[in-house]
């Protein structure tokens, strides 16, 4: 396996969506781009890719005065397809289920 397949994904169909991630969340991924030559869509298919791999599937505890926005994103069509595969097996929506995998990113 070379350096590339390690560190690059395979081509996959990039879907546009709109997704309201917790501000605070938003701000964390922020600050890892001004540090990184990276996106937060890039940031957030991490996170998803992640959390397809370990089902850590646990709600967190929200702040009573979190803000929450929606913003757009570019999701792979594969880690977006798993998203929905985790929504039926848990009963947790797409949104909730990608500020979970953002939480868990930023706080792992």
């Amino acid at each position: 396996m070379s350096i590339f397949e390690d560190r690059l994904w395979k081509k996959d169909k990039i879907l546009r969506r709109r997704i309201e991630i917790d501000n605070t969340l938003y701000e964390g991924l922020i600050k890892i781009v001004e540090e990184y030559d990276t996106d937060i869509s890039n940031l957030v298919n991490m996170a998803i890719e992640n959390l397809i791999n370990t089902e850590k599937v646990e709600l967190y505890e929200r702040a009573k005065e979190e803000i929450v926005e929606a913003h757009n994103f570019s999701i792979r069509e594969g880690f977006y397809r798993e998203l929905e595969k985790l929504k039926s097996k848990y009963g947790i929506s797409v949104y909730k289920l990608t500020n979970i995998a953002i939480y868990n990113a930023l706080n792992d």
